[in-house]
């Protein structure tokens, strides 16, 4: 089975899907009470916010973006009955307007982006002015296009285009290995996730017709050229480290491995005389760097920040 070769930006134009990822920073207004906010508040955080989007793009440069949006309004002309910013949001989305040196491909991800830019440059020049009323407009189309900019990752996207280009191939093995956990729940000596995957191979090469099965599946897989000195089972309990992750491509075999990490706790537990506590859901932390920001806006006009990360050393409030 051939394997489809696909440029990046094409998985992305396939999916319909920005490559740009969520930003890390959520900016709050509320936290000492229900209060009104200034527009020219909302205009300034919503301009940071577009910032920390664009830096959190993992494949192309777009901070060009924000010049190319200023440099837009000032040439196109404001004679016409339609608004300025509309007329160049229309010829974005038709693509009548496409940056130099990008192809229409690359820019699709990013017309949500330039539209957004060219918005808020827009309300910042309408508040200087005193045109409030309209400035709040503007401002509100340039928080949904900077939303509609905002995705999952390229790596998340990329990942998840990966699982669904593989499922039907992996189909069957999955459905095998589901099958073969289900029969070592009621084993004593499998407490643990790894214990399961070792479990699940050493099922396996104690039946020939089974082993056979799974030989025959690996030499059918699309996966890059094989290591000669692995066999299939070798490999398979590789791709069991994938399966079993909490967020992997395939929920029904994270779930199913999980079974044995309940029952390890479960054991435990009762080793120890310890009263169970109620069942939680795992957390999967993510990257050492903080993945996530807080900004609190005071009523004083000074921000309190807090930002989470997997270790509890970076995370700071100020």
């Amino acid at each position: 089975m051939a394997e489809e070769h696909m440029d990046i930006h094409d998985l992305f134009d396939r999916a319909q899907l920005s490559a740009d990822q969520s930003p890390k920073t959520h900016i709050l207004y509320e936290y000492e009470g229900e209060r009104s906010i200034d527009l020219d508040v909302m205009i300034e955080n919503g301009i940071f916010l577009w910032h920390d989007l664009i830096h959190a793009s993992e494949l192309d440069d777009i901070s060009p973006l924000w010049n190319l949006a200023s440099s837009l309004l000032e040439s196109t002309p404001r004679t016409t009955p339609q608004s300025t910013v509309d007329a160049l949001r229309q010829q974005i989305i038709l693509e009548a307007i496409v940056p130099d040196g990008w192809d229409f491909k690359r820019f699709r991800a990013y017309k949500g982006t330039l539209i957004s830019a060219i918005h808020f440059h827009e309300a910042r020049r309408l508040y200087a002015k005193g045109e409030i009323d309209r400035a709040w407009h503007v401002t509100t189309t340039a928080y949904y296009y900077l939303g509609t900019s905002t995705t999952m990752s390229a790596s998340r996207f990329l990942a998840k285009a990966s699982a669904r280009n593989h499922d039907e191939e992996t189909e069957y093995q999955r459905s095998l290995v589901l099958w073969i956990l289900d029969q070592l729940k009621s084993d004593k000596h499998v407490t643990s996730i790894e214990k399961a995957k070792d479990a699940v191979i050493a099922f396996i090469r104690k039946r020939e017709k089974l082993q056979s099965e799974f030989t025959k599946l690996d030499r059918l897989s699309s996966s890059p050229k094989h290591k000669t000195e692995n066999d299939a089972l070798d490999r398979l309990r590789n791709t069991l480290n994938d399966w079993a992750k909490p967020k992997g491509p395939y929920p029904e075999m994270a779930h199913a491995f999980a079974v044995f990490k309940r029952k390890a706790k479960t054991e435990q537990q009762a080793a120890a005389s310890v009263q169970p506590r109620g069942t939680a859901e795992d957390i999967e932390f993510c990257k050492p760097d903080y993945y996530l920001r807080i900004l609190n806006v005071l009523e004083s006009g000074y921000f309190m920040t807090l930002k989470l990360s997997r270790d509890d050393r970076e995370g700071e409030s100020a």
